[in-house]
């Protein structure tokens, strides 16, 4: 018997080559896919967590000129997921900042956005947020 979680990494990697297939097309799915994507994000379970990212890289990369709408609310899930440690494996972390990179890429406006996280105090009591933003840089 399949769990929950188990399913939605199924769902995951379809979810996946469908947008592979699509390439830019996939924005007329925004809609959908954007709260999947939020919702996924946030999931305790790194897998899932994994899975998603790859799929916003993804996007980003077959559909950045749309896609940028969207940045700034995926990016915010992306750093409350390097402040939250406990729950981050040393290949989210990676995965992580992998797909933050190719925003960066994509949307200049990204880059604002970091250096803005970066000029914040509390920036010090997260050693992944810290470790990400400098590679990032």
């Amino acid at each position: 018997m399949c769990t929950n979680h188990q399913m939605i990494r199924v769902y995951l990697s379809e979810i996946q080559a469908f947008i592979s297939v699509m390439q830019f097309t996939v924005v007329r799915h925004f809609k959908y896919l954007i709260p999947l994507i939020e919702h996924h994000l946030e999931s305790t379970d790194d897998q899932t967590y994994n899975e998603t990212v790859s799929m916003v890289k993804l996007i980003c990369k077959l559909a950045w000129p749309r896609f940028h709408r969207h940045h700034h609310t995926i990016l915010k899930l992306l750093v409350k997921r390097l402040m939250q440690e406990n729950l981050l494996e040393e290949n989210s972390l990676q995965i992580t900042v992998d797909c933050i990179s190719c925003m960066q890429t994509a949307d200049p406006s990204v880059q604002k956005a970091l250096d803005e996280i970066r000029s914040m105090s509390l920036i010090n009591k997260y050693s992944h947020l810290r470790h990400a933003l400098e590679e990032l840089s």
